[in-house]
């Protein structure tokens, strides 16, 4: 395996086409920019989660069962994205900052169960 293969990165990509092969959109997203703002976030939190790790591996990624991707699962990581978004002002600079993610990591360190 590659170093490129255990990039965070390119595996929240393979979880972000997920996302968006299921047309999900949140509610009270009137606007695209705010959808394009978060997207990457709710990848990478459905990406941890269904992986039961904040550092998923390609090798891990490659072993997931599918049919654990449920419609449920992205929206409660889009929800949550949404609320930490908001709570942070809801801005371009939020989604570009470095505080979006570290509020949704540390969210999800506080209520994570070891898997």
């Amino acid at each position: 395996m590659t170093e490129s293969q255990d990039d965070p990165i390119l595996l929240s990509s393979i979880v972000r086409k997920w996302l968006e092969s299921l047309t999900i959109q949140p509610e009270g997203f009137r606007t695209a920019s705010h959808w394009n703002n978060i997207r990457f976030y709710a990848a990478m939190l459905a990406a941890m989660r269904l992986m039961g790790s904040q550092t998923p591996s390609a090798r891990r990624m490659a072993e997931l069962d599918m049919s654990k991707a449920t419609r449920e699962v992205l929206l409660a990581s889009i929800s949550d994205v949404c609320a930490a978004y908001q709570a942070l002002g809801g801005t371009d600079q939020v989604a570009k900052g470095r505080e979006l993610k570290g509020k949704i990591l540390a969210a999800e360190t506080s209520g994570a169960t070891d898997a």
